[in-house]
């Protein structure tokens, strides 16, 4: 399952936050709610919102979220939209790993 959000076309994206983590499948459908209504209310400085299922394991969730520049993800790890992504994992599941990736180079 993948949901997303994007709104503009080909921006250079720089920064990126991978959080990751296990939801047993009794709880998957209310993750992936909490996962639906926080794309219907994103924040206008994200490029773009995905949230992923693995197909093996299918306990296992990534949100990635996609930034522009280094203040607008620095503002985001302030939010309460962070502040969900990681709850949602810690409180209906187990948080797997956070981690912030800057690319240095996106040459076409």
């Amino acid at each position: 399952m993948s949901i997303g959000y994007k709104y503009n076309e080909r921006l250079n994206i720089m920064y990126s936050i991978n959080v990751s983590g296990y939801i047993p499948e009794q709880k998957a459908k209310e993750f992936k709610q909490q996962m639906k209504q926080l794309i219907g209310q994103h924040s206008p400085e994200l490029v773009n919102l995905s949230v992923m299922q693995d197909m093996i394991n299918e306990d296992l969730f990534q949100v990635k979220v996609q930034f522009k520049d280094k203040e607008s993800m620095l503002s985001f790890m302030n939010s309460e939209e962070y502040a969900i992504i990681s709850g949602s994992f810690q409180t209906l599941g187990l948080l797997r790993e956070k981690n912030v990736i800057e690319y240095s180079d996106l040459e076409d």
